[in-house]
């Protein structure tokens, strides 16, 4: 069942999901424009989307990482808080860190380039990579 493996898939990513990862569940694009118009999902940025309940703490942050790809990472100052490292109220934009080219445009994302990125500068902290 497509519900199931959505829910199961949001439910690791802070209630978050991409457009992508909803058609390998089998939802088709015309269904995913329909639980947009209906509000079974809420855009976060082109082709992410939130699954209700809605407000995850975490979910801006994990929207913004999927926006940045397979090799993005929540960096700069949104890593040191999530790490636990200094006290820390979320500041807009997030900061994503990605290899590559550039990204376009996101609304509340700043991305930032880097070359590589070795295995023991990554981690995962509560499903984020960081």
């Amino acid at each position: 069942m497509p519900e199931e493996r959505i829910t199961a898939l949001a439910a690791g990513q802070h209630g978050v999901v991409t457009h992508s990862q909803l058609r390998e569940a089998g939802v088709s694009s015309s269904a995913i424009g329909r639980r947009l118009m209906s509000g079974h999902l809420r855009p976060l940025h082109r082709g992410i989307y939130e699954l209700p309940p809605f407000g995850s703490a975490r979910a801006g942050e994990m929207a913004a990482v999927l926006a940045g790809g397979s090799s993005a990472l929540l960096s700069h100052s949104n890593a040191i808080g999530l790490l636990g490292l200094l006290p820390f109220d979320p500041p807009h934009p997030v900061h994503v860190t990605h290899e590559g080219g550039s990204h376009r445009a996101r609304t509340g994302v700043t991305f930032h380039r880097t070359v590589a990125l070795d295995d023991d500068d990554c981690t995962v902290v509560d499903g984020i990579p960081v």
